[in-house]
């Protein structure tokens, strides 16, 4: 789940990374801007993530049920 770490001490903020990619960011970013902080800043997480699959999924069952109603009203 993609997540958005901020900073404590100033605006910065990562853009919407996995944790393996946010993190380090978001400890270089306190280890450049601010080497004499501890890293304390907020984690912001993405609740819901459409994916291209879950479109996909997604207008393939919307697909079917239209038919299946299609089907229905026809007879």
């Amino acid at each position: 789940m993609p997540n958005r770490y901020w900073c404590g001490a100033c605006e910065y903020r990562t853009p919407w990374l996995d944790e393996p990619e946010g993190v380090p960011q978001y400890l270089g970013h306190y280890a450049r801007k601010h080497p004499a902080e501890r890293p304390d800043g907020q984690v912001e997480s993405r609740r819901f993530v459409l994916r291209p699959r879950t479109g996909c999924l997604l207008l393939t069952a919307l697909l079917v049920i239209l038919l299946c109603t299609v089907g229905v009203w026809r007879r």
